[in-house]
């Protein structure tokens, strides 16, 4: 390639990332695939903090403007040229239509930077030899097989039985759902002793990393969470602000010594987990690579102290097959935690779920509800979705006013014959439904006396058990009600 076409190539591709930070400076839509896009995929430096500035703004909510922006930037405002540089940069917005063919041009440009760089460090290694080897007292240490059977270790250690366990935990859902809701009451919890989505937990000190909130909010929080009048946990430290866990920093050095004076604790919450990774733009590796350098120390440091960190993520606006996957970042961020948990709650509505997925854990996936502050467990999300479908039945056979054939109730609720039969003899046995003349199904006397909203878990359970009392447990208070 000329040096000519060479220079009109670096030219198209810093008109293409202006275009999209403008384009992102002036709030409009970007494609989906702009999300996925790192610091360190723009060649212009530059360019690099404004864009994980606009990516942390949009992360929390906030409008992205120029204003905004700056305010963000801190301290590297002036390496982008000032606010008379981000001024130049949204004059050169691209048109909506543009947008995208930006996109895949910087994230193409991106790849053939990062191939070259491994072109180039093959060749060297041809050229100079391979590394030398590592010192003696470098040298890893190895252990065989038959000695490390011979080993005990201690138990894992749970914070809370069966969702948080110790290591490197993260709590990832959209923006405004409630996470921050229910990382507070869990921590809450954990400093009282009390339940947390059903759990008890053994008490012990919490330090609550609130870097996206005021103080003023977290106390009214805390009295929104205080159902029971039984006032607030002294071993609940709060902070606002907490240096970045790197070495440049100090945060992680800070974070290690303040654990090691506090061997009561049992739970770090960073709320998010974002506002303490280095700020510094990343460099051209893969944001993969970035992701685990930056996380593999926080987790050993959980893992070295034995507590849980539970740091707070965002999730993609788009859904995908593997739900890892909706973690805003790349995999290095799912890969390196120890477990994850996924928060779902569609926009305005009080249900939602919470699916449990870690390396040491048996996969949940559990219902909650969301009201006042406060995430109630429904149960398991499989069970809570059979207790809906006989809420239908029932509601289907009480608008009608009549007994009704399977093949009836199939059409009015849309739903195969086959599977509501083998539904409406389950009921019938709980109770809730009875045999009428003709093969037709009846709501039952007694459940006919009641009323419908008091149908509880309670009947799916006993598919596969003997029966319980129907257990509902609000998460941040110490009891359970029944």
């Amino acid at each position: 390639m000329s040096t000519r076409h060479a220079a009109e190539r670096r030219e198209a591709l810093l008109e293409a990332e202006r275009g999209l930070l403008g384009a992102a400076l002036l709030e409009r839509d970007l494609p989906a695939g702009a999300a996925e896009l790192q610091p360190g995929d723009f060649r212009e430096p530059a360019h690099r903090p404004i864009w994980a500035a606009i990516l942390r703004l949009r992360e929390r909510g906030d409008a992205s403007t120029p204003e905004l922006v700056a305010v963000e930037l801190g301290a590297d405002l002036p390496t982008v040229g000032g606010a008379v540089g981000l001024d130049k940069i949204t004059s050169g917005a691209a048109l909506p239509r543009a947008v995208a063919g930006h996109v895949r041009a910087i994230r193409r440009a991106a790849r053939a930077r990062a191939r070259a760089a491994e072109l180039d460090l093959e060749r060297r290694s041809l050229v100079e030899g391979p590394l030398p080897d590592l010192p003696a007292d470098r040298t890893p240490a190895l252990v065989t097989a038959a000695d490390l059977m011979r080993r005990t270790y201690p138990v894992p250690r749970w914070c809370v039985p069966g969702i948080l366990p110790e290591g490197l935990v993260l709590l990832a859902g959209k923006p405004k759902i409630g996470k921050s809701w229910l990382a507070l009451a869990a921590a809450r919890a954990v400093a009282q002793g009390g339940e947390v989505l059903g759990s008890r937990t053994e008490p012990g000190q919490v330090l609550y990393l609130a870097l996206e909130d005021s103080l003023r909010r977290i106390q009214h929080r805390l009295g929104d969470l205080d159902r029971d009048d039984s006032g607030q946990p002294s071993d609940l430290l709060i902070a606002t602000t907490w240096p970045a866990l790197d070495a440049a920093s100090g945060g992680l050095a800070a974070l290690d010594a303040w654990l090691t004076e506090h061997p009561a604790c049992r739970l770090v919450v960073a709320d998010t987990l974002a506002r303490l990774r280095p700020r510094t733009a990343r460099s051209n590796g893969s944001a993969y690579q970035a992701d685990v350098l930056e996380l593999a120390p926080v987790q050993r440091l959980a893992l070295d102290h034995r507590i849980c960190l539970l740091g707070l993520a965002h999730m993609r606006k788009a859904a995908a097959d593997d739900p890892l996957d909706e973690i805003n970042g790349s995999s290095g961020l799912s890969g390196t935690a120890d477990c994850v948990l996924l928060l779902r709650r569609g926009r305005g509505d009080a249900d939602g779920e919470l699916r449990v997925i870690g390396r040491d854990l048996e996969e949940r996936h559990l219902a909650l509800r969301f009201e006042g502050g406060a995430w109630t467990l429904l149960g398991d999300a499989a069970e809570v979705v059979v207790s809906a479908e006989r809420r239908a039945v029932l509601e289907a056979l009480r608008s009608e006013g009549r007994p009704m054939r399977p093949g009836e109730l199939a059409e009015v609720l849309g739903r195969p014959r086959v599977n509501l039969v083998q539904l409406l003899l389950r009921m019938a046995d709980a109770g809730q439904v009875a045999h009428g003349l003709g093969g037709t199904y009846r709501i039952s006397p007694e459940r006919e006396r009641s009323s419908i909203t008091e149908i509880t878990d309670h009947h799916d359970h006993q598919d596969h058990q003997d029966h319980q009392p129907a257990v509902i447990a609000v998460i941040g208070d110490p009891w359970i009600s029944t």
